[in-house]
């Protein structure tokens, strides 16, 4: 019966867990209905080129972000270690 009503609103939902974690916003394990069905809404029929566009915009994004992260840890992981050589007196 729920894979009908998922075929009826043309969701093609193959993995259930992937499917609730995209509907699970506030990560917090549950989904409420009215959040469940305007995820249902959102996630129906095939992704638009703007979807798309807009996922790998913000995958570009998030890889910036967290090699600046990297970047910056190993600048502060560097001091760190001239901190600590000078303090054991070498």
């Amino acid at each position: 019966a729920v894979k009908a009503y998922f075929e009826s609103m043309d969701l093609d939902v193959w993995d259930a867990w992937s499917f609730f974690k995209l509907l699970d916003l506030d990560q917090r394990g549950d989904v409420e209905i009215e959040a469940f069905l305007m995820g249902c809404l959102r996630l129906r029929g095939q992704a638009r080129s703007i979807d798309l566009c807009k996922l790998i915009h913000d995958q570009a994004w998030l890889l910036k972000q967290q090699s600046q992260f990297h970047v910056n840890c190993e600048k502060e992981f560097k001091k760190l270690r001239s901190e600590i050589r000078t303090l054991a007196g070498h």
